[in-house]
């Protein structure tokens, strides 16, 4: 029996995003520590482009492997604590900034907010970003005149700071309006109101173009946004057009993604989800292998990717073909890092993973783990609050495809009930809904000569009203797709 390999690939990508001073500061403190032959030797070893050798991680010790887990778990506190520090220093410029501006020494707040502005735009605190501008833009007002420069004039300095100001207000405006549209779009897009609203949204923004000359930076916020409109419009062909004006932009201005290397992989994952929206295997093979080659800087980025690249994959995985049972166990690596990065998901992925997982297990017909990983998603939910209703809303659904698959047809009927109370309190009720719920209502899904027969006529029910409601595809898509589910369950009937 071959033995297990010693190389540890999440390891070596956590390692290989520290940037050099990170790392300057790590090896200091493994050093430090009373083990320093293990941890810091590991570190070293690790800390190189290329894959170290099998032999060189063995023999640093017998246990290297549990030696692995511990320097994982050293560089994940390290950066979590380093991170906390970063923010208070940010907010210490703040308040000096503050300080100063009262006082009226506007010249001295300027070089205070500057140092905080630096720290805040390389490490992505956008809420302190815009702290620190909202206090340039007073002492804009309130230092004009007062202010003068040896290398330049007052009306030059003020000049370039309230276009740095007036950008980010802009900046703000577009993310901001972005979240609202989101939220209208994944709560009330099916409604008439609804609906209205995102048009409303569509208007701001196409009118902000025409009315600002948008930086460079703001303008890819922008096409950043009207992606997520088009693609709640339905208008998936503007969706590509700007996916592809967004990578085009940023080979133009280079300078956007070197100062958030995040905004390079948050494209290439738009650009991946174009082609699976339009079905293309073969651009979507070629951006799936330039994702899988990404080199990621930062903690923030491998998060991003962990937080949106499973669900793609998974599609694209179905696309090409791969069995269930294939594409659960490929997701193993996935389910480790759910565990790994638990402390620093958002609210959203903790409880939207779990919630992927058991969908992957009930394809896979292993509705234990399905079952279990409902429950996780439902914890989660619970815990953060989540604003995700469309999701939440699924999850009696998916525990009924649970239940059926484990063969507790008695139960279905009672389920069934209790998930249209709730899609009637929460007024998603749609036609969608009522099919699938009038399915595992049925009593005769539980005799084996007529089961069959109900899955073939639910599958063309959901054929039809695919064809007849637009929102129909796009929910297979984002949540469980019913269809996939019923081929899986006429297979295993036909096998039995």
């Amino acid at each position: 029996m071959p033995s297990k390999k010693a190389y540890n690939k999440n390891l070596h990508g956590l390692v290989l995003s520290l940037s050099d001073k990170e790392a300057g500061k790590i090896r200091r403190q493994l050093k430090k520590k009373s083990e320093p032959k293990t941890l810091w030797k590991l570190f070293h070893i690790y800390h190189q482009k290329d894959a170290p050798e099998e032999k060189k991680i063995r023999s640093v010790n017998d246990a290297y492997s549990v030696y692995q887990t511990k320097l994982k778990d050293f560089i994940i506190d390290f950066l979590h604590i380093e991170s906390e520090s970063i923010e208070k220093k940010i907010a210490s410029y703040i308040s000096k900034g503050n300080l100063l501006y009262f006082r009226k020494q506007y010249e001295l707040a300027f070089v205070e907010l500057e140092k905080g502005m630096n720290l805040a735009e390389y490490y992505g605190h956008d809420e302190l970003q815009l702290k620190l501008n909202k206090l340039l833009a007073k002492l804009v007002n309130a230092g004009k005149t007062i202010i003068q420069k040896s290398h330049k004039s007052a009306e030059v300095y003020f000049e370039e700071r309230a276009q740095l100001v007036e950008n980010i207000s802009t900046a703000h405006a577009i993310m901001s309006t972005r979240l609202k549209a989101r939220k209208i779009a994944i709560q009330t897009s099916a409604s008439q109101e609804g609906n209205a609203k995102i048009e409303e949204y569509k208007t701001f923004y196409l009118n902000l173009e025409k009315d600002k000359k948008l930086s460079p930076t703001n303008r890819y916020y922008w096409l950043n946004c009207m992606e997520m409109i088009y693609r709640v419009t339905g208008e998936l062909e503007k969706v590509d057009a700007v996916n592809r004006a967004t990578y085009d932009h940023l080979q133009a201005f280079s300078f956007i993604n070197e100062n958030n290397p995040l905004i390079g992989s948050m494209t290439l994952l738009k650009l991946f989800r174009s082609a699976l929206d339009k079905k293309d295997l073969t651009l979507a093979q070629k951006q799936h292998s330039q994702i899988l080659g990404l080199t990621t800087s930062s903690l923030k980025e491998e998060l991003y990717l962990f937080e949106y690249f499973p669900y793609l994959e998974h599609r694209f995985l179905l696309l090409q073909k791969v069995s269930s049972v294939e594409i659960y166990d490929r997701f193993k690596e996935y389910r480790e890092k759910y565990e790994l990065y638990y402390k620093d998901l958002n609210v959203e992925s903790l409880f939207n993973f779990p919630n992927l997982n058991s969908i992957l297990a009930i394809y896979a017909d292993k509705f234990d783990e399905a079952q279990q990983s409902l429950e996780k998603a439902r914890r989660e939910f619970k815990k953060g609050r989540g604003w995700r209703q469309d999701i939440f809303q699924t999850f009696d659904l998916h525990n009924m495809a649970i239940q059926f698959g484990l063969g507790n047809y008695g139960l279905l009927p009672g389920l069934a009930k209790n998930a249209e109370r709730l899609f009637r309190r929460e007024n998603a009720y749609g036609n969608l809904q009522k099919l699938l719920i009038a399915f595992f209502r049925d009593k005769q899904i539980s005799q084996e000569n007529t089961r069959l027969d109900r899955l073939k006529k639910l599958k063309v029910d959901l054929l039809i009203l695919e064809k007849q409601d637009a929102s129909v595809t796009p929910y297979f898509i984002e949540h469980m797709n019913w269809l996939s589910w019923i081929e899986m369950q006429l297979q295993t009937g036909s096998q039995s």
